[in-house]
């Protein structure tokens, strides 16, 4: 709660964890540094979803590997592209005899405050007639967030992986 009060941030936790006591001085970071810092000493993973935290004793798979930066792997290069972000799409649903369609939509994303309204390629469906259908697919066809790439040397990669085979 600590790190999520007074932001647009939700947290959902997936297992148990030993309840602890924190000490008064806990607290005065940023809130990245102390999710970091909780991963570390409770042993979780997390990951975002927009502003939504999900916490887990483990994401990962069996036989899967995770690269830290500055724990266990070094020299990153981050890429970031944001020409594909959209925040707005109309959709038609099936189209009538008539010309006139049996549903429409249209959907804006939360995160236009962010962005602008960015406009996606209008979305048709010969197959919807339900509204609440047509804007289900509509949020799904919005992608409001910047395509994020890492890369390291094939070199650190083999020193890094520790007998991943």
């Amino acid at each position: 709660d600590l790190i999520t009060n007074g932001t647009s941030f939700k947290y959902h936790i997936t297992g148990s964890f030993a309840n602890y006591s924190f000490s008064e001085d806990f607290g005065g970071d940023f809130s990245d540094s102390l999710l970091s810092n909780l991963a570390g000493d409770f042993s979780f993973e997390y990951y975002f979803d927009n502003y939504d935290i999900y916490i887990q004793s483990t994401i990962g798979k069996s036989g899967t590997f995770l690269f830290v930066e500055n724990a266990n792997a070094e020299k990153f290069v981050r890429q970031e592209d944001y020409s594909t972000i959209t925040t707005y799409i109309k959709g038609y649903g099936k189209q009538n005899d008539d010309g006139s369609y049996a549903t429409t939509a249209d959907y804006t994303s939360p995160l236009a405050s962010n962005w602008g309204k960015i406009w996606a390629s209008p979305y048709s469906s010969e197959t919807d007639t339900d509204q609440s259908t047509l804007l289900a697919k509509l949020k799904s066809e919005i992608h409001d967030y910047p395509d994020v790439q890492y890369t390291m040397s094939y070199t650190d990669f083999i020193n890094n992986v520790q007998g991943f085979k």
